[in-house]
């Protein structure tokens, strides 16, 4: 057996971990509108399901973490894995001293600026300080989705109120027609032939009612679909 597994930092670390995938699965099931029980779904419960790294990509993808958040949130996972998978990986001393040089840098942007010794013990808080930088970012994004979400809901009930407008205009316009038409073939038989020479200028000009109505239902259901869009690409 191993003579210093470190168990202590190997605990902390999995468990700033595990909190990290929990808010990520929260965020993306936020952003793909899923508001129902997360357990009933094939992805995104308890089980096994796709894994934090496609998670983590695909809320880059739709442009919800800018490249450095993406690569932040990133890095704590790489100390994630070489402490879980690698038994000589017990130390941020040890994981540094193997790490690749860009991605140790990103590290040392995280540690306290007071701090004069480069040791275990600053690399732990710095570590700390990592994942509550993480925590803000996508804390941060979880509210700004929410705030999103119920800007769009009350642009859509202005969008339905605006669209049952029109429908009962233009109901209510084809009913006027209907009765006025009627009444008029009542009084004067003969205005049958008038209607029957404008026809086709008549029937114009509800179709053109009908467009109208047509285009403003389309605006409305391209709208709904701002419920589940997503930002515009951040540099």
């Amino acid at each position: 057996m191993h003579e210093d597994l470190n168990l202590k930092v190997r605990s902390q670390v999995l468990d700033y971990s595990l909190s990290t995938e929990r808010d990520i699965n929260t965020l993306l099931l936020s952003y793909l509108a899923i508001t129902d029980d997360k357990n009933q779904t094939k992805n995104f419960g308890n089980k096994a399901g796709i894994s934090f790294k496609n998670k983590l990509d695909l809320l880059y993808d739709i442009n919800v973490f800018s490249k450095e958040e993406y690569l932040s949130i990133d890095l704590l996972m790489i100390f994630r894995n070489r402490f879980m998978h690698d038994i000589d990986s017990n130390s941020f001393t040890y994981i540094l001293e193997n790490l690749e040089n860009g991605l140790k840098n990103r590290f040392l942007v995280f540690i306290e600026e007071d701090e004069k010794e480069l040791n275990e013990k600053t690399y732990e808080k710095a570590f700390n300080n990592l994942y509550f930088h993480n925590l803000k970012i996508i804390h941060k994004k979880y509210k700004e989705r929410r705030q999103s979400l119920e800007k769009h809901k009350i642009s859509l009930i202005g969008l339905v109120e605006i669209y049952e407008s029109l429908s009962l205009l233009s109901y209510d316009f084809a009913s006027k027609i209907s009765l006025e038409t009627a009444s008029i073939l009542e009084k004067n038989p003969e205005a049958l032939i008038y209607l029957q020479n404008h026809s086709e200028s008549i029937l114009n000009h509800i179709d053109e009612l009908d467009k109208l109505s047509n285009a403003h239902t389309n605006f409305l259901e391209n709208n709904l679909n701002h419920l589940i869009l997503f930002p515009k690409k951040k540099i």
